[in-house]
């Protein structure tokens, strides 16, 4: 609500604000006059040129031939109109934009500009001879204008030398310069940028008009306005195909990228990230710096980059510089943060333990003597905590008399204590560019950090980036350039002392119970807070420290024999990449009664080291022949050869000699470790592209790269991917004259191409043995042993997709409305997946190989409006885009001769999901006894099923319920009861602009997803898991004995039910399948730019304030404790039980960004 007040309160301020400035303007704009004797008809040049004055005088009252003299040819405008007319019987006035020269103590004179000013009339029409209806027409430099009738005609009273700027909506702006002429009429012509804008293709560019493939560009200015370390989070949801999937908050974390569905079951299904050409992360990339992003989807656009480019390549192009003076931009920001969702858990120690007590019992059978065998249980304990709960004055830690240990009797919310409310984070970035003709440079820095979430030992991150590029033409046929990045980032992340790869909200889940405190009387953490690992945060003593130092260069040589004729160019990157990862680990000392101290953890350091070195080098030439205004040929051809090398290292020992300086040499354990090794491939390729077009209307393209891996055995390491495509612009035909008034473009395309997957790791095809020591002693020590080798294939080869494209792209109304859609279908052959089933005597696993094969069928749709209208005078004009994009996956062969559910089979649709139907809660003893039989799954260690469990449909009807032999023949009662993946992916952008002020809003959303928590999601399945776990305010609706409510959602409450795929809950069913669809705000940006004639006065060429919200907003069915965003499985740099664990990830967040934007 406080946002709907004070968004129109904010607007209402600024354009107050900008009339009362303009009203009250001060003339102190900053002009540079080329020479220091100059004519006052010469000043009154530089001062229109300069500014968005106009100078109005009476010719024989003002001596434009005279001359004066300055003493500094750059200062304040008003001083120079002080000189130029001391000593004179002139002086000026400013009125509005106006600057008016008159006669002093003329004070019977009416408006200068009233005297001398004219009407004009005039039609403004289409380069068709149409009239352009509600073209706005305004004299520049001023608010006043009119707009065009239905006849194109208008009307306007303007002064001398005015000058009329009239535009329009999908037309070039065009200015013209008022004389003695009494009329203007004017042609404005279609603005046909969104057909010649350039897209960047591999190795080159295109007109989009051109592009007969499947390509997607988002301009800078089009990003989701976010700070952020991933560029790929500029994009989410912006482009058609494009899903970025968001793992987690984490500054670290890399999106998780897919295009058009899934490519590939084993082998990377990411599709190729190039930055400026280089193979790149875009979490490496300061986001500031880039220009645009091109995505290419299909296989005849990304058949050039032959092996890599298998799943679809992203080429994100860096800003370049600008010739002219020096031009120097900054922008800052300040961020805070919050959780989008924080977990609904009860925190009242007795209620909490009452729920244990229910899910214990309902399963053992009998009371508990502890709970999770840390905490002791009696049933006078828990009477005294009834007692305590009843009285809040008495103590929460007192002294048991027999065993003289600590007894806690709180309601402690150690959620509330590992996570800040708010956490903060700041952005600064700054570029300088300029240049001529022969040499250019740009220059730019990023400073980002961000501060941790958690209240004790938290985690930072900072992060600084700076790039350099340059060119230099050296002849008129012959330049270099050069291109320079660095990034180096560090993150500091707390650890658990006794096991570094738990995650803390697992340890929270089972350890965190609210009756325990996290301090004794004695100021000692409690043995509760230390093992739940909050307390562990808290003592600051183990950690990890991760650093990341890259460099970049490339340079280049371009040489252009005929001018846009034909041109080669030649490049060589080096790129260093080096990780470093430090682990501390130390005791953690906590008492369990007055003066019973103990300690926690181990003392341990452990360190990964590992520097990666990639080198390529890439020669090509394109030949352009210039063959009349009817054909259009491009040839382009070249050579590519890419190599990395990759070593690691890893130590570890024990025993710190003073915890508080980690330092190998200051430590005396005997175990310790080392390990060291290397990762080496090298690609090389060379490639073709034809272009042809005629009269624009035909297009065909068609290309080819032959490509060889080291990954693969010789015999298959080569392989020839092509790819072809046509467009055919039927708009351009003259059967499609007659629709040339509203319809600007229509085209339809068609490619076909075909690529190998090579992203598997290397020595795949190689045995390998690893070498070892036993984990015990034998004789005086570890003895060291050899692994024997494994399998390996028969044989080892690319992996072959095939892509089918058809698409159409339409423009209309003056580019006002475009609409893109396309169909595709993608084959995938010889994918990388486990062999055939070997007998078990063999002792050893299937080697991987060439056994499968998808299919892939998609659609995308994107819809845009654009116009303008004018509002109080000024324009508005205003956006809305579209994009509606789905895809399904299906598998067509693989090896699983027996149809095991478990496993992949053909005709499998990629994310079913099996299950069971459940058709309520059991009433009654009787309904038990005539249902069919459940004793498949254990209920309870008593087998005995009671009313208020759950009921499970005979599907097969053969009187019981289980899952058969659980394959395609023989699945019991197991039906698919969902799809996890992602379906029906969407994004909606809204842009409006008026007087400076732009408002910018981006929806984005998921329609179909189903999702059934993990057995170890604690956040849902509570103490229906382990009965010591998390207990959820949701599981209140529940089945008990004291509310028999046949309705309720949840029922008897037993642990362990969801414990594993034997029990009620472990397997799928579709009472608790999740909807897991969302639409969520991801971006508003509210920013206001100051009017040029204010920030001029400063020295500067623009000044922006700017409020931006990310994740303001998420609707969703989705259960209350979990982002729909991050429902996955937690840190991937910790211990996680094969995505069991979801909703533990680090927690998505909501943030508040203000920000200014200066530049000079």
């Amino acid at each position: 609500m406080k946002m709907n007040t004070l968004l129109p309160s904010f607007m209402l301020f600024a354009c107050t604000f900008q009339t009362i400035a303009l009203n009250s303007e001060t003339q102190n704009t900053i002009i540079k006059l080329e020479q220091s004797v100059i004519s006052v008809g010469q000043l009154i040049t530089q001062i229109e040129n300069q500014t968005d004055y106009l100078v109005v005088f009476k010719s024989r009252e003002v001596d434009i031939e005279r001359y004066i003299t300055v003493q500094n040819t750059s200062g304040k405008m008003i001083s120079y109109l002080e000189e130029a007319f001391k000593d004179t019987d002139i002086t000026y006035e400013f009125d509005n934009r106006y600057i008016l020269l008159l006669k002093k103590n003329d004070k019977g004179r009416t408006s200068l500009i009233g005297q001398q000013s004219r009407t004009i009339t005039g039609t403004v029409t289409d380069n068709n001879g149409e009239p352009v209806i509600g073209a706005n027409v305004i004299i520049k430099g001023t608010s006043i204008g009119t707009v065009t009738d239905v006849n194109g005609k208008y009307t306007l009273e303007v002064p001398p030398k005015a000058i009329l700027q009239i535009s329009y909506i999908g037309y070039l702006t065009k200015e013209i310069v008022i004389d003695n002429n009494k009329t203007a009429d004017v042609i404005l012509i279609e603005d046909t940028q969104k057909i010649d804008e350039v897209v960047v293709v591999g190795y080159g560019t295109q007109k989009k008009g051109e592009v007969a493939s499947s390509i997607s560009t988002i301009k800078s200015d089009n990003f989701v306005k976010t700070p952020t370390t991933d560029a790929a989070q500029l994009i989410k949801g912006k482009v058609p195909g494009l899903s970025i999937i968001t793992p987690d908050a984490n500054p670290t974390s890399t999106s998780q990228i897919a295009l058009r569905g899934i490519t590939t079951l084993k082998a990377s299904s990411s599709p190729l990230v190039l930055i400026d050409g280089i193979p790149g992360n875009p979490n490496s990339v300061s986001p500031d710096d880039i220009e645009q992003i091109d995505v290419l989807k299909d296989g005849s656009a990304a058949a050039i980059y032959g092996t890599r480019g298998t799943n679809g390549v992203i080429l994100i192009t860096t800003k370049n510089a600008q010739k002219g003076g020096v031009k120097v931009n900054y922008n800052g920001s300040f961020s805070f943060s919050q959780r989008t969702v924080e977990p609904d858990l009860v925190t009242n120690g007795l209620q909490w333990t009452d729920d244990f007590v229910e899910a214990f019992v309902n399963n053992k059978g009998t009371m508990p003597t502890s709970i999770n065998n840390i905490f002791p249980y009696t049933p006078e304990w828990h009477e005294e905590l009834r007692r305590h709960d009843a009285n809040p004055d008495l103590p929460k830690v007192q002294i048991n008399e027999n065993t003289g240990q600590y007894e806690y009797f709180g309601n402690t919310d150690w959620d509330k204590l590992l996570y800040k409310d708010v956490t903060a984070g700041t952005d600064h970035s700054m570029s300088i560019t300029g240049g001529n003709d022969i040499a250019n440079f740009y220059v730019s820095g990023r400073f980002f950090s961000q501060d941790g979430i958690y209240r004790a030992n938290t985690d930072d991150y900072q992060r600084g980036n700076f790039r350099a590029k340059g060119s230099i033409k050296i002849k008129p046929w012959l330049s270099i350039d050069n291109n320079f990045d660095m990034m180096h980032k560090t993150y500091h992340y707390p650890l658990i002392s006794y096991d570094q790869t738990l995650n803390i909200q697992r340890n929270m889940e089972q350890q965190g119970f609210p009756m325990a405190v996290m301090y004794n009387p004695d100021g000692s953490l409690t043995y509760s807070a230390v093992y739940c690992a909050v307390g562990d945060f808290y003592n600051e003593s183990s950690y990890q420290d991760q650093t990341t130092l890259q460099y970049k260069n490339t340079f280049g040589v371009n040489i252009t024999p005929i001018k846009d004729v034909l041109k080669f160019r030649g490049d060589f990157t080096y790129v260093n990449t080096a990780y470093k990862r430090n682990r501390v680990l130390n005791y953690v000392p906590y008492s369990t009664g007055p003066e019973q101290f103990a300690e926690k953890g181990k003392s341990i350091m452990m360190d990964n080291k590992d520097e990666t070195r990639y080198m390529a080098a890439n020669l090509n030439g394109t030949w352009t022949p210039k063959l009349g205004k009817n054909h259009a040929l491009s040839v382009m051809g070249g050579w590519n050869l890419e190599t990395s090398n990759k070593d690691t290292f890893y130590s570890e020992r024990d025993g710190f000699l003073f915890p508080d300086r980690p330092n190998y040499d200051l430590m005396d354990g005997l175990n310790y470790k080392l390990e060291q090794g290397d990762k080496n491939w090298s690609y090389v390729g060379v490639f073709y592209r034809l272009n042809y077009g005629y009269k624009g209307r035909y297009l065909i393209e068609t290309s080819g790269r032959y490509d060889g891996s080291s990954k693969f055995p010789v015999n298959e390491m080569w392989g020839f991917f092509p790819s072809a495509s046509a467009a055919w612009r039927i708009s351009e035909e003259k059967f499609m004259e007659g629709t040339r008034s509203w319809l600007d473009n229509l085209k339809l395309r068609f490619s076909v191409g075909t690529l190998g997957n090579g992203n598997v790791d290397p020595y795949k095809f190689l045995p390998t043995m690893s070498i070892d020591k036993t984990g015990v002693i034998v004789g005086d020590g570890q003895v060291n042993y050899t692994s024997y080798p494994g399998l390996i294939p028969n044989n080892l080869t690319w992996e072959k997709v095939t892509t089918y494209d058809v698409g159409v792209d339409v423009d209309m109304f003056k580019n006002r409305l475009t609409i893109g859609f396309d169909w595709y279908r993608r084959n995938t052959t010889d994918m990388y997946t486990v062999g055939p089933t070997l007998p078990e005597v063999l002792g050893t696993t299937q080697p991987k190989g060439n056994y499968a094969d998808l299919k892939t069928k998609g659609w995308e749709l994107t819809l845009s409006w654009r116009d303008n209208f004018k509002l109080a005078g000024s324009d508005f004009h205003y956006g809305v885009k579209l994009m509606l994009w789905d895809s399904q996956s299906w598998i067509t062969k693989y090896n699983n001769a027996t149809g095991k559910l478990s496993d992949y089979y053909e005709g499998y649709r990629i994310g079913d999901i099996w299950g069971y139907n459940i058709e309520g809660l059991f009433t009654s003893y009787d309904e038990i006894a005539n249902h069919a039989d459940q004793d498949y799954m254990k209920i309870s260690d008593s087998k005995i099923w009671q009313p208020g469990d759950l009921k499970f449909a005979d599907l097969n009807g053969d009187g019981k319920i289980d899952k058969g032999a659980q394959t395609l023949s023989d699945h019991g009662d197991l039906v698919i009861v969902g799809n996890e993946e992602e379906r029906y992916h969407y994004g909606f952008n809204l842009n409006v602009g008026w007087k400076g002020i732009g408002i910018s809003a981006f929806f984005q959303g998921v329609g179909k997803r189903d999702w059934y928590p993990g057995q170890e999601t604690g956040f849902f399945w509570g103490k229906y898991n382990r009965p010591y776990g998390y207990s959820l305010k949701m599981h209140e609706n529940r089945w008990t004995e004291e509310n028999p409510n046949p309705n309720a959602y949840w029922p008897r409450l037993v642990g362990y039910s969801s414990e594993n795929g034997g029990r009620p809950m472990g397997t799928p069913n579709n009472r608790y399948m999740q909807d897991a669809s969302y639409l969520r705000l991801k971006a508003l940006t509210v920013d206001y730019s100051l009017p040029q004639a204010w920030v001029s006065k400063l020295g500067l060429t623009g000044l922006k304030i700017y409020f931006t919200g990310e994740n303001l907003f998420t609707f969703s069915n989705v259960c209350e404790n979990f982002d729909p965003e991050v429902i996955k499985g937690g840190d991937v740099d910790l211990k996680d039980r094969k995505g069991e664990e979801q909703g533990y990830s680090y927690p998505m967040l909501k943030t508040y960004t203000v920000g200014l934007n200066v530049s000079f």
